[in-house]
């Protein structure tokens, strides 16, 4: 036994990133492509699966959505197994129906029947996933997962709470700094957490959370206030497992009307059989007010762990986290509304309540194994570590919502004479006795030398790294004696049971992945058929409508290869061959349609009207002139664009625009990658602005402006910033504030102000002037005011003559000095004119920081006496901001250069500590001690 004492003291990367979401009542499977989770169907496109498995009157296992629309789910001898989430974490044998298992096969067969969905969309067998469990979980149904995806083919897991998933899920887009409260309801379980979401960082803060709580629950409700009801008019009566079934889905049918009515019915005809009327029908109404009354203790459980995460986290009604609501009990209306009470703002919907967390598990998938960079997860405990101490006292090494990875060491001793070993026990759970908490494990220290009990030191390490495995250690300060333990569940299976499940689980599983890929692939083989044939007929149409501007050696090629690709779907030809021939074909059509698209691109720079309009249209800048210009041009290519629409529509628009801009993109002229761009989503490459840029920096400088006009139109992608900084640099711009908008892309719109902050030095001030001030003028820029302040301070800063000076004085008192106070106070600190800095003085008096008031002090003490005033002066009005202790200052101030006298004897010692506290005042207070008689009789 322990006595405490009072001391205080990356993994492998998978080809493919999976996510899973192994829910109670559904489940499914995801993979990261193109940096972005994708929910992988069925082979009927079905995205998530039933967590049900149905055993037959044969004991023949059925999964998934074979199991729930399976006919022999109705028949007597079957049962079906659902809900099994709930069981997980009990190492003990249970019987469903003739079936004898563990809760971990039953799991396997959900998660196996997701792994054959991965592998056949990867074309891999997929050996690695991310499976998100409740963050309640404790460590033996922890482990029962982790077993339950290795008897499923899995051979790395990672396990991930839900809460953390569906947080990741909704910001994977995002970068706003906010906190988030997740409250998971499902059919099986609930939980809640709060998570703090921001530059790349997601840090759980507490969770909480119910494994016995769920819709299921609202279910059986239900079913016993029908049972009830009707025992009270025919007398308690015993349901076969048929009954049961039934009645149990008019249950939570029943359950999912009363979210959207206010009242329901459940009626089954001929639901139950007596002995002296026969059949009689189930007809119960079943209103909203009743619901909520029998389900209240239910709600209270609900409310109760909302709270304690609630309280854990911290939470305060000032900072108001987001709701994030995933799960489908959640949706209950007396649920909505406890949510509203407690948290006070509205429920997120931007998250898919079936698939978030599985595309939350994905991601996190694909920061494990590298795919995505500069992230940190910090998660939580979700339940205290502790040590059992003599008389099972239970005592807290680590407690709950403790941000992980952490590490916590303490001193423990023994407890009896003479002891050479000591066992340390270790709980997990919230009660003050080991009893009432969770066994965990131990770890044995030997080869302790004898001592009196109380005397030996040892040193008990709990150390849980980012993936939550506990790792225990015991150390004997007085001979180095370690020993160290990483804990697993001791109630896990033993490698001869998963070895056993293994073998039943794969035989189920590989007849399923049987005919899985056989459906897929007979209808990737029809597909591939009917997409052939699709494209026989799209070439006959083509050449119908276009058949006279195709050079004939193109014609007779695209003619004998339909009518071949005829010929093979005939003769019932094999996948492979159609589709090579298919591919040439496709290659020679989108050939010939490219030679067709360049030559009526090539004559649309030929034409007249297009030489004149671009001529008109090279001086244009402003915003409503260049969108005028665009227009008018579409007017004066309009037969050329129809027939390069018709042509592209023809060819697969997408495909061939990709064309243009991979291998022939320097066959094209400037014209041809301007109209593409302008008017056919082309997205343009270095090359293409290089092509345009050379050639004709006009016409690149209409699209960069039209992009800008319309941001809704992404040409140039993440190149738009550095093409506007090269065309526009140097150059006056101010024309392009006005294509500023909130709609305007954040990195474009920091490459306009790049370019208007590089104006020549005075074009912002000149331009104002011109507007006569208009104060719209900076109001429409947020970069004016702080330009006109930056050129207003060059001017004063080089020196110019004091009228130039007295100029920018006038226009920074316009302006305002919020942007450019401390550059003001450096100057009036200079030889400047008098009048200058007089003017500079008093507007400093109107800066409204503290940093104004020491700048003024300073200038008390100047040798012209009337810049000493205006500061003086300035200091007057703001009198009620100055320090306590600087009060005395001014007043000494105020007095001696308004009446030209020496301070008192009194203030002089006044002025002399104050010289002490404060250094930077020490030539104010220097200038006021002088004797100024002495100076009026020498002169």
């Amino acid at each position: 036994m322990l006595e405490e004492t009072k001391s205080v003291h990356r993994e492998d990367s998978n080809s493919a990133a999976i996510g899973i979401d192994f829910g109670t009542s559904k489940s499914c499977v995801a993979v990261l492509e193109s940096g972005s989770p994708i929910i992988i169907p069925d082979s009927s496109g079905r995205r998530t699966l039933p967590s049900v498995v149905l055993v037959d009157p044969d004991d023949k296992l059925h999964i998934g959505w074979d199991a729930v629309n399976n006919p022999l789910r109705y028949r007597s001898r079957s049962f079906t197994i659902s809900s099994v989430k709930r069981l997980m974490g009990r190492n003990e044998e249970r019987r469903w129906g003739t079936l004898k298992t563990y809760p971990q096969e039953i799991s396997a067969l959900i998660i196996a029947l997701l792994k054959v969905r991965a592998d056949i969309r990867c074309e891999e067998d997929i050996t690695r996933a991310v499976i998100a469990v409740p963050a309640h979980y404790d460590i033996h149904q922890r482990w029962a997962t982790m077993q339950a995806a290795e008897i499923a083919g899995f051979s790395g897991v990672r396990l991930v709470n839900e809460a953390t998933a569906a947080v990741i899920a909704y910001k994977k887009n995002s970068e706003v700094e906010e906190s988030i409260l997740v409250f998971d309801f499902g059919a099986g379980t609930l939980d809640v957490s709060v998570v703090d979401y921001g530059e790349g960082i997601a840090e759980v803060k507490a969770s909480a959370g119910d494994d016995q709580l769920g819709g299921d629950d609202f279910d059986q409700l239900i079913v016993r206030w029908a049972l009830e009801s009707i025992g009270k008019k025919i007398g308690t009566i015993e349901l076969d497992g048929f009954q049961q079934l039934v009645l149990s889905e008019a249950a939570r049918q029943a359950k999912v009307e009363l979210s959207s009515r206010s009242e329901t019915t459940l009626f089954l005809p001929g639901f139950v059989q007596t002995s002296s009327r026969g059949t009689t029908d189930l007809d119960l109404r079943l209103d909203r007010a009743t619901f909520e009354t029998l389900a209240k203790p239910l709600f209270d459980r609900a409310e109760q762990v909302l709270r304690q995460a609630l309280r854990d986290s911290g939470f305060s009604s000032a900072r108001a986290p987001k709701l994030l609501l995933i799960g489908g009990t959640g949706r209950i209306p007396r649920i909505r509304k406890m949510l509203k009470e407690a948290v006070g703002v509205e429920i997120i919907t931007g998250l898919d309540p079936e698939s978030g967390v599985c595309e939350g598990a994905c991601i996190l998938a694909g920061i494990f194994n590298g795919s995505y960079k500069d992230f940190l997860l910090l998660d939580v405990t979700p339940a205290s570590y502790s040590v059992g101490l003599l008389g099972d006292v239970s005592s807290v090494l680590i407690p709950r919502n403790s941000t992980i990875p952490t590490k916590k060491t303490e001193s423990f001793t023994t407890t009896e004479d003479n002891q050479t070993e000591l066992t340390v026990r270790i709980f997990q759970g919230e009660r003050p006795l080991t009893n009432q908490n969770i066994y965990v494990g131990q770890v044995r220290l030997t080869g302790l030398p004898p001592a009196k009990s109380g005397t030996p030191a040892i040193e008990v390490c709990f150390d849980i790294d980012a993936h939550g495995t506990l790792c225990v250690s015991a150390t004997d300060r007085a001979t180095g004696k370690n020993v160290a333990a990483v804990l697993e569940s001791p109630y896990r299976l033993n490698p001869a049971q998963l070895r056993v499940l293994k073998r039943k689980v794969q035989k189920e599983i590989g007849c399923l992945r049987d005919a899985e890929i056989s459906r897929r692939n007979a209808e990737a083989e029809a597909e591939a058929r009917a997409g052939a044939a699709r494209f026989s007929e799209t070439i006959a149409n083509f050449l119908q409508e276009f058949g006279d501007t195709v050079p004939n050696d193109s014609k007779a090629l695209l003619n004998s290869g339909r009518l071949l690709v005829g010929e093979y779907l005939l003769a019932n030809a094999s996948v492979g061959d159609i589709s090579v021939l298919a591919a040439s074909l496709r290659s020679t059509f989108e050939e010939t349609v490219f030679k067709l698209v360049v030559r009526e691109l090539k004559s649309v720079g030929e034409l007249p009207r297009f030489i004149e309009w671009q001529q008109l249209s090279s001086s244009k800048r402003s915003k409503c002139d260049v969108i005028s210009a665009i227009d008018e041009l579409k007017k004066i290519v309009r037969v050329p664009l129809a027939l390069i629409a018709s042509l592209l529509r023809k060819a697969d628009l997408q495909s061939l625009v990709q064309k243009l801009a991979g291998t022939h993109q320097r066959t094209l002229g400037p014209v041809s990658i301007f109209i593409l761009a302008q008017f056919f989503e082309l997205r343009l490459t270095g090359v293409h602005i290089d092509i345009v840029g050379n050639s004709n920096r006009e016409l690149l400088r209409i699209l960069i402006l039209d992009h800008l006009a319309r941001p809704s139109r992404y040409r140039f992608g993440s190149t738009a910033g550095q093409v506007l900084r090269d065309e526009f640099k140097g150059t006056t711009c101010l024309f392009l504030m006005e294509y500023l908008s909130p709609e305007t892309d954040p990195d474009l719109r920091s490459s306009v102000e790049d370019c208007l902050r590089k104006v020549p030095l005075g074009t912002w001030r000149k331009a104002w002037r011109e507007c006569d001030y208009e104060p719209e003028f900076i109001e429409k820029n947020p970069i004016a005011k702080q330009e006109i302040s930056r050129e207003i301070v060059e001017t004063l800063r080089t020196g110019a003559n004091p009228g130039l000076q007295l100029v920018a004085v006038d226009d920074l008192q316009k302006v305002g000095v919020d942007n450019c106070g401390s550059a003001i106070a450096e100057i009036v600190n200079r030889p400047i004119d008098l009048g200058v800095k007089v003017r500079l003085l008093s507007l400093l008096g109107e800066w409204n920081r503290p940093e104004a008031i020491d700048v003024l002090f300073q200038a008390v003490a100047d040798e012209q006496i009337e810049a000493s005033r205006v500061a003086i002066s300035a200091l007057q009005r703001r009198e009620g901001e100055l320090p306590s202790d600087l009060v005395s200052l001014f007043k000494v101030a105020n007095r001696v250069v308004a009446n030209s006298t020496r301070p008192t004897w009194s203030e002089r010692i006044a002025l002399w500590r104050l010289g002490r506290r404060h250094k930077s005042l020490r030539n104010v207070i220097r200038f006021l001690l002088r004797d100024r008689r002495a100076k009026s009789s020498a002169a």
